[in-house]
């Protein structure tokens, strides 16, 4: 059984017509399932859970990214497969990475049901599966693997990539969460002639981390979103989601 949930701006009137297509074709394939629409009585994980209790195999996001990382973060049964049909010219990384076209087109590969077993993150017991992102301070320590302290200088943003971002991809097949770490020379500031001074990138791969800052408690992030504060651990839990591709 499949359960369409339609993400709070997929339901603008802009994308009306794209929604009565993709019910159209949905049909015409013999996919069907119930639509779920957010509302403000209505979350994310209030349908999840729901769909969970009631044996829903399938579970497809009508939205972009940020939809779709929301749905793995309230996942507890790894029996559930996901699907994506995108919606918009913007936060789509994941499709585009999963080689799923925007609109209409996506249903053909829901249809097909090509599944991918990928690893997804997690972060102090919550799923997360593109990526996280921390402005660390000059006090923060990192330990990883427990084997190592990975310094940071305190001024650029750390990326920890389990899939894609929007301008990193990682292998979420590996087993391995890849974590990027910024350097800004300059201290990220133009020079004394105007020219901006390019940075270097280290990435390290790691299997768990822990997070710990003794100034403050710093804001993780998915996306835009707050997602914890540190203190926090994080791992990688391997071959953990189904997932409909398009290759």
């Amino acid at each position: 059984m499949y359960l369409y949930l339609v993400d709070t701006f997929a339901q603008d009137k802009k994308f009306q017509r794209d929604l009565l297509h993709i019910q159209a074709r949905i049909q015409d394939l013999g996919i069907n399932g119930r639509f779920e629409k957010l509302t403000m009585l209505k979350s994310i994980q209030d349908i999840v859970n729901d769909a969970e209790r009631k044996g829903v195999k399938t579970i497809v996001a009508i939205g972009n990214d940020k939809t779709f990382n929301a749905i793995v973060s309230h996942l507890t049964n790894n029996s559930i497969t996901l699907g994506l049909v995108p919606l918009g010219e913007k936060n789509n990384t994941i499709a585009k990475a999963l080689h799923i076209p925007v609109g209409e087109a996506a249903c053909a590969i829901l249809s097909k049901r090509i599944i991918q077993r990928l690893d997804v993150g997690k972060i102090n017991g919550r799923y997360f599966f593109s990526s996280l992102s921390i402005f660390p301070s000059r006090h923060m320590k990192i330990e990883c693997d427990n084997s190592y302290i990975l310094k940071t200088s305190g001024l650029a943003p750390i990326r920890i990539i389990n899939f894609c971002d929007d301008r990193y991809r990682g292998n979420a097949q590996d087993g391995k969460l890849e974590t990027i770490v910024e350097e800004i020379p300059e201290s990220g500031l133009l020079s004394f002639f105007g020219k901006k001074q390019a940075g270097r990138n280290s990435i390290i791969p790691t299997t768990n981390m822990r997070i710990k800052s003794t100034d403050e408690s710093l804001p993780i992030y998915s996306g835009t979103d707050v997602v914890v504060k540190t203190p926090a651990t994080i791992e990688i839990i391997p071959k953990k989601l189904r997932v409909i591709s398009g290759a």
